[in-house]
């Protein structure tokens, strides 16, 4: 169990999304930074889809009732862990997984490059799950706890540290995950692609849009990212304004004051404003990571493009999903060095059974000599 000393601004409880129930008005919601959440995931070896704590500008303060093992993806913190019984502190940063002894307390913390971090633990947090999925929203009342509010001071979150977990503190990311991360004082690049309204703005808006710079507007969440600047303008006969229709995340709207809006996780599910763009998939995760105040920039590719780039970061995933298989923590076995626990009897020459455990997990190996 985890207790919520002090909740930070806006921390809820997200996994992949509510989906296949935006045609009875319910937005998926999710991870802002679906990326994050998925790293953590591979971090602590726990399912795709387990649920993680999204935390907004500041990480919270837990205190940790059991074991655990826990891990910070996503925007960058430097926080730290106090032990209990006067055992001193152990300094937490992002992208490595740390095991907790009950009675510690995880130490409130600015995210200072970012926006939102995930903190996930290893078994996942056990919340009822509503219509297939934990994440909170709030707007329909469901999911998270208490109908998908945000954590307030005394909330109690379940979890269960699976057997042999305390073998996954240690593992760290590898160098370089953090890449997509917004740079402080360098203007974001997003890569968009053509809406179903494109053709309604003026051919001068489009090819002037490379060389604007906006910037996030404080009236932001996680319905939308609202951008200031340059005003896009419509082709004669149009101003913005649609017969509304489906709507959902990455579509970006141009309405009638020409300022674009980004739907994000928690975005409504119909609107009637054109939508002459939408975000490329693959840059989702540095969207979420803007702050008020960010400056970004805009560049038109093709679906094509757009689809490539969400390879790459598949093909990213599967690379970290690698470089984290066998590795060890401080507190974990060697899998070079796991001995097999038993062996069955075989004939000469004949395949080898084993049955070999590794980090909690018990596999079933069979081994036999190629034929020469």
């Amino acid at each position: 169990m985890i207790k919520v000393i002090t909740p930070g601004p806006l921390t809820t409880i997200q996994d992949g999304g509510r989906t296949g129930h935006m045609g009875n008005g319910l937005s998926p919601c999710g991870a802002m930074d679906e990326y994050a959440r998925r790293l953590n995931n591979l971090l602590l070896d726990n399912p795709a889809d387990t649920a993680v704590l999204e935390c907004t500008l500041l990480l919270p303060t837990l205190q940790f009732t059991e074991d655990a093992v826990f891990a910070i993806t996503g925007g960058i913190v430097k926080t730290s862990l106090r032990l209990p019984m006067e055992g001193g502190t152990v300094e937490v940063r992002t992208g490595t997984a740390y095991f907790a002894p009950a009675g510690s307390v995880l130490q409130q913390a600015m995210i200072t490059r970012g926006v939102r971090c995930c903190l996930g633990l290893a078994g996942g947090l056990l919340t009822l799950p509503i219509l297939g999925s934990r994440s909170a929203d709030a707007k329909s009342g469901i999911g998270g706890i208490r109908g998908g509010m945000k954590l307030t001071a005394g909330d109690l979150i379940p979890d269960d540290l699976p057997e042999g977990g305390e073998g996954l503190a240690g593992r760290t990311l590898p160098e370089g995950w953090d890449e997509y991360l917004p740079q402080a004082g360098t203007p974001t690049l997003l890569h968009i692609t053509k809406g179903p309204q494109f053709d309604q703005l003026e051919a001068e808006a489009v090819r002037t849009l490379a060389d604007l710079t906006y910037t996030v507007s404080a009236d932001s969440d996680r319905m939308g990212t609202r951008f200031e600047g340059t005003a896009l303008t419509y082709r004669e006969g149009f101003d913005g304004n649609i017969i509304t229709d489906a709507l959902s995340r990455g579509a970006i709207q141009v309405p009638p004051a020409g300022k674009p809006i980004l739907m994000n996780a928690d975005a409504q599910t119909t609107g009637g404003y054109a939508k002459p763009f939408w975000l490329a998939a693959a840059d989702r995760k540095t969207a979420a990571q803007l702050r008020p105040g960010d400056k970004v920039r805009f560049e038109l590719v093709e679906t094509e493009d757009a689809v490539e780039h969400a390879r790459a970061e598949a093909e990213d995933l599967e690379e970290i999903r690698a470089a984290l298989t066998g590795a060890t923590g401080a507190n974990a076995p060697s899998p070079a060095a796991a001995a097999p626990a038993q062996a069955a009897p075989s004939a000469a020459g004949g395949p080898q059974a084993f049955e070999i455990r590794v980090n909690g997990h018990t596999y079933d190996v069979t081994i036999e000599k190629r034929r020469q």
